[in-house]
Parts: C-alpha cells; structure tokens; sequence
C-alpha cells in the first residue's frame, strides 16, 4: 500500500513536470532518468530523455538497481 502510494505521488510530479524536462532538460539532472524509466512517460518523452543522457538510439539497455547502496 505504500509503495503503491509512492508510486502515485512519483507519477504526479513527473506528470507535472514533464513538459519542463522537454523545454530545458540538462543530462545531469536525475529526473531525466526518471522519465526514461517511466513506463507511464510517453515514448516522445522517454526518446527525448535517452537523447538527453546520449544513449544510443537503437540500442538495447538494461537497467539495474542496487539496494542498500549510498552514493
């Protein structure tokens, strides 16, 4: 139930700030990779993240998550 609740309030904002992502977009910036694994993002938005962190554009990715890790 939390997760799923944090999973609504992450879908808003990036709902909400999408188009701002579009217009500036700088590739340091973490939403942007946010929007990219977005499965709700559309694929305009998802392409233009992908250009933003100069991802090959047919190429095919796998992401991975590490829990328990700090930066």
């Amino acid at each position: 139930m939390v997760l799923g609740r944090a999973a609504f309030a992450a879908r808003e904002v990036l709902h909400r700030t999408r188009s701002a992502y579009r217009a500036a977009g700088p590739a340091d910036d973490p939403a942007v990779m946010e929007v990219l694994l977005d499965a709700g993002a559309s694929d305009a938005d998802r392409a233009h993240a992908a250009r933003l962190l100069r991802l090959p554009t047919r190429a095919v990715l796998r992401a991975v998550a590490v829990a328990g890790c700090t930066p």
